[in-house]
């Protein structure tokens, strides 16, 4: 495997992108910021001022052709996106058929199919694509799966409750591209509701359990027509399942309960944890005295944050960029339809593009249901 690093371009200079680009500079990713691009040079300017003032040899692509010329730069191995969601397709898949492994903001896409057609470029180019689920690659995610399958110390588990919400005001509903179809027109069921959603499918599917059907059962829109507060269910295998509540228009909350019939999982910060800690705790086992109300003392699992998740994920995101460059050309007989390869990386990286898949299709049919008079809504996967 090489040693050498990533080179990475930022495509575009959302908020988001400030923290990506410091977890992308982290010396333990194996990654480093080769460029900038955005529509006005003078902003990539200040960006690479603010975020990474000791960087060296970060080149600025401005101006009307500065997406185009970071994407035929010889100097970069992978871009990241950031862009809203409506031009997410349009420049993953131009990356891709320049030869660039992709990172892209969630949500993926407008819709499932738009991430299948970056998937067929990705297959047949040879070229990683991940979403920025930074979750997926942390310690403490794989000791809440492992926790969540002890049938002995949690019981069966059959029901996740989740929320992620924050509190905007009236600016945040007039002008930011997540409460607008001009810009995330999927709104808090892309941008939040993907967290919920995307943990409850790596609780259920350890448990050996797929998505079945998805349902809205109250939303209300932004005055642009874009989700703004939505409580959602989701149906899996063998009758579990997840509801959740995401929104723009209530108190940060980031919560995720998976419900056992021992014990249950709290992680009150799932989504991104307290700057220094890692942690969840068990429940109580339930009532030990009936008259009294006694529990049993809750138990809280710490685990390594030494790295934080978003580090791990661009550390993980070069590891398999390297296995899929040095893998061979998946043997089809036609359209690729994976990455090849026999290396835990490469499998792992075919895994990741699955569960993706599948998460764009539980929050499309999130929005059929809204769109659909708050029908259930049944997938297939």
């Amino acid at each position: 495997m090489s040693t050498t690093p990533l080179r990475v371009g930022i495509l575009g200079c959302a908020g988001i992108a400030s923290k990506t680009a410091l977890a992308i500079s982290n010396p333990a990713t194996n990654c480093v910021v080769r460029a900038v691009a955005s529509r006005s040079a003078e902003k990539a300017e200040k960006f690479i001022k603010d975020v990474l003032p000791e960087a060296s040899n970060v080149v600025i692509m401005g101006g009307p052709t500065g997406y185009l010329d970071m994407l035929k730069s010889d100097a970069l191995d992978a871009v990241y996106i950031p862009l809203p969601t409506v031009m997410k397709k349009e420049w993953a898949i131009k990356a891709l058929q320049a030869g660039k492994h992709v990172v892209l903001e969630k949500p993926v896409g407008l819709s499932a199919a738009e991430f299948e057609e970056m998937l067929d470029v990705a297959y047949a180019q040879k070229k990683f694509i991940l979403d920025g689920t930074m979750f997926n690659h942390h310690g403490r995610t794989d000791s809440v799966l492992q926790c969540a399958a002890d049938e002995e110390k949690i019981g069966i588990v059959n029901r996740i409750e989740a929320s992620f919400t924050f509190m905007t005001d009236a600016a945040f509903q007039e002008s930011n591209i997540r409460a607008r179809k001009d810009g995330d027109a999927l709104g808090c069921v892309g941008d939040l509701g993907w967290y919920c959603v995307r943990y409850a499918q790596l609780v259920f599917g350890k448990l050996g359990s797929k998505v079945k059907s998805a349902q809205v059962f109250e939303n209300v829109n932004t005055k642009h027509g874009v989700p703004f507060a939505t409580t959602c269910v989701v149906r899996f295998e063998g009758d579990k399942v997840l509801s959740f509540h995401c929104g723009f228009n209530t108190a940060f909350r980031q919560k995720f309960e998976i419900c056992g019939s021992k014990k249950s999982i709290l992680i009150d910060n799932f989504v991104i944890p307290a700057e220094g800690k890692a942690s969840y705790t068990l429940s109580s086992s339930g009532l030990t005295n009936y008259a009294a109300f006694a529990f049993d003392e809750l138990d809280v699992v710490d685990c390594d944050n030494e790295l934080v998740q978003e580090v791990l994920l661009w550390k993980r995101f070069a590891e398999m960029t390297r296995a899929i460059d040095q893998a061979p050309v998946a043997e089809t007989g036609g359209k690729p339809s994976h990455w090849a390869g026999d290396t835990d990386l490469t499998k792992q990286a075919n895994v990741l593009a699955s569960d993706i898949l599948t998460n764009q299709r539980i929050v499309d049919a999130l929005i059929e249901s809204l769109e659909n008079g708050y029908k259930s809504v049944e997938i297939s996967v």
